[in-house]
């Protein structure tokens, strides 16, 4: 999977998405501070998923209609990154599945889905 780590993704997160053989592009790495705008453009013109901590994108990419392939939006509370991880590499094979065209979101033992508005696949 083509994904585009957000600034905020824990190092840990990003290192074991590639391990799994993903083609990541992580912000912190290849131009930090980038704004929100820009993140969304980046990840529609390059055809990756976006990959966040940040609710900010789901205003974005469903209200304000700005186009995107799709976005994964992690809320997994847990104490420590290791902890995250392992929420995530549970919940990863259906992760997988689902995230092209939709924004998902990620919680401690579930994924919810919303499809994102066709018009914006183009």
């Amino acid at each position: 999977m083509r994904l585009l780590a957000d600034e905020n993704l824990d190092a840990i997160i990003v290192e074991w998405l590639r391990k799994e053989g993903h083609d990541v592009v992580w912000i912190a790495e290849s131009n930090p501070g980038l704004q929100d705008i820009e993140i969304v453009s980046s990840a529609k013109s390059s055809e990756r998923i976006l990959i966040t901590r940040d609710k900010d994108f789901g205003t974005l990419s469903i209200y304000e209609g700005f186009p995107i392939s799709g976005v994964v939006l992690l809320r997994i509370r847990a104490r420590t990154q290791q902890i995250r991880l392992d929420a995530l590499r549970r919940l990863w094979p259906e992760i997988e599945q689902f995230a092209k065209y939709h924004f998902l979101t990620i919680s401690n033992n579930r994924v919810r889905s919303r499809r994102l508005d066709e018009r914006w696949f183009i």
